[in-house]
């Protein structure tokens, strides 16, 4: 299949924002791809501020034609990621440089929600994932050593489960 923006792939949670009328739906074995937005204005570590990242997302049953990976990142294209968040359709886990911490496991079909919080002076992220009834916090960690200290855009790309490079 191809990558579609459809209503069926709206998340039903009702969060911040007003809810909105479509989704992007990335089809089981899709590779090769990469979906960006830009983030007016850039945060950075002079701000002082938090970030707060919000994401709904399901995945289908695993299938061993439909191996492999969906990166979310946060940070600038080009750049180290301040922080990655890695998606198969068994688990969620975040990388962090070298470091990948096992949030969760996925339950297929079924809506989760992400929700990070980066604090940009200590250079760290916490956050919690989960599907209603079930929820799996996580502590502060540090972002990448790496990080440039600027974060004007998130990013969804695919990623080959044979490397961690993407």
């Amino acid at each position: 299949g191809t990558i579609a923006v459809t209503n069926a792939a709206q998340s039903p949670f009702k969060n911040l924002y007003p809810q909105g009328k479509t989704g992007v739906s990335i089809p089981a074995g899709a590779s090769g791809y990469l979906i960006t937005q830009a983030l007016h204005p850039p945060r950075t570590t002079e701000d002082g501020q938090l970030l707060h990242v919000n994401l709904d997302f399901r995945v289908t049953a695993p299938s061993a034609s439909a191996k492999g990976t969906h990166c979310f990142s946060l940070g600038r294209l080009g750049e180290p990621s301040a922080v990655e968040v890695l998606i198969t359709s068994e688990t969620i886990s975040t990388r962090v440089g070298e470091r990948i911490e096992n949030l969760s496991t996925l339950r297929p079909n079924q809506w989760h929600n992400l929700q990070l919080t980066l604090d940009l002076t200590r250079r760290t992220v916490a956050g919690r994932v989960g599907a209603p009834g079930s929820v799996t916090e996580s502590t502060a960690q540090p972002l990448s050593a790496t990080w440039s200290g600027t974060i004007d855009q998130w990013t969804c790309s695919s990623l080959d489960p044979l490397n961690s490079e993407h």
